[in-house]
């Protein structure tokens, strides 16, 4: 493709082309078991270094602040609950126009079950940005990671502990884990392509990143066979298009293909500008996602309020799969917070003031 011609094309009905068509592409990917071995957010394009490392520094602002919290399942049994934060900023050089570095830190903690099973993740992303023209950008990016998984095995039970009346705690379980707590590295690398039209309200991600490159071990029996974590491919594109003066529709799509597991979403929803003060804007987002697999597994309602630098998103998981007699419906809730920094950017020139 001609990067020169983009700037030539009717960008909404483009976009809205290319979105129909990668929408259609999740639908009709090959289905299987929606939990695979990593978290999974429903505000997933609130959450960039989760989806891409290329995704480091992409964005208006120059410093970016992040939180997320979610809560699954909690209607059975015992809840999944997964908090992440991440912070990502741009190192910009006005003396080299064509192109900037990015970075960024991210933490992500992870428990599921009544016998706990919890994972941490301290990461770091870097990523560079080439300037194609004032309306394409290309990054390729890199994250490096160390994570712990840990398995509370006290906390488990065997039919060993059952005397043929009662079921005893205090009978022995036959079964010791080799470690309950392991450590490993963990590589993911990704690319992004960003465009925008002069009002940057108009907009587009499309970038594709791959996770667990190493593969780390995650066996707690150390004379088994190797149990290593599954590659996952994460696919996304994330539109927004001005209508008005005052309404953008935001349109999200994504695929995450993680060994025989396989998760896609897709939603959009309409954005109402209340106030474009600079600095002081005020913005009010409703909308709805869908997550598949075969027959598909949740509807997610949506909402987010942008009020200046700050963003706050709300979305609850409707479950719609069969576990649904389990949850009575209630997938659970999830919120996010964001927060922007701008920077005042120094001119290329400097010229002296005759009055001094």
């Amino acid at each position: 493709m001609n990067m020169n011609r983009l700037t030539t094309l009717d960008w909404p009905g483009w976009m809205l082309r290319v979105v129909w068509s990668l929408m259609a592409m999740f639908c009709i990917l090959p289905g299987g078991h929606l939990r695979g071995q990593d978290v999974h957010f429903s505000q997933y394009d609130q959450v960039p270094l989760h989806l891409n490392p290329a995704l480091a520094g992409i964005g208006p602002e120059d410093v970016r602040f992040t939180a997320v919290m979610r809560s699954q399942w909690y209607a059975a049994l015992v809840p999944y609950r997964t908090v992440m934060i991440s912070a990502d900023r741009k190192f910009w050089n006005p003396r080299k126009p064509e192109g900037f570095f990015s970075g960024g830190l991210s933490f992500y903690y992870d428990q599921a079950g009544e016998v706990p099973l919890s994972t941490a993740v301290l990461a770091a992303a870097g990523s560079y940005t080439w300037k194609v023209n004032s309306q394409n950008f290309f990054s390729a990016g890199m994250q490096m990671a160390v994570g712990q998984r840990r398995l509370e095995a006290a906390g488990f039970t065997f039919d060993s502990q059952y005397d043929g009346e009662v079921f005893d705690p205090t009978l022995p379980t036959h079964e010791q884990l080799d470690r309950e707590s392991l450590l490993y590295p963990d590589l993911a690398v990704g690319l992004n392509w960003h465009a925008r039209l002069p009002d940057r309200r108009t907009r587009a991600d499309v970038g594709i990143g791959l996770f667990h490159v190493l593969a780390p071990r995650q066996n707690f029996y150390m004379t088994d066979k190797d149990s290593r974590m599954l590659r996952r491919f994460s696919l996304y594109f994330l539109p927004t298009i001005r209508l008005g003066e005052k309404v953008d529709m935001s349109l999200r799509g994504t695929a995450q293909i993680q060994g025989a597991y396989f998760e896609a979403l897709a939603g959009g929803g309409l954005r109402l500008w209340l106030r474009q003060t600079l600095s002081r804007e005020l913005a009010l987002e409703l909308g709805a996602g869908y997550r598949f697999n075969v027959l598909g597994d949740a509807v997610i309602p949506y909402a987010l309020l942008q009020t200046g630098y700050w963003q706050f998103g709300f979305t609850w998981d409707i479950n719609v799969s069969d576990f649904s007699v389990a949850t009575n419906r209630n997938g659970g809730p999830e919120l996010t917070l964001r927060h922007q920094i701008f920077h005042v950017k120094p001119l290329n020139e400097f010229k002296i003031c005759p009055i001094l």
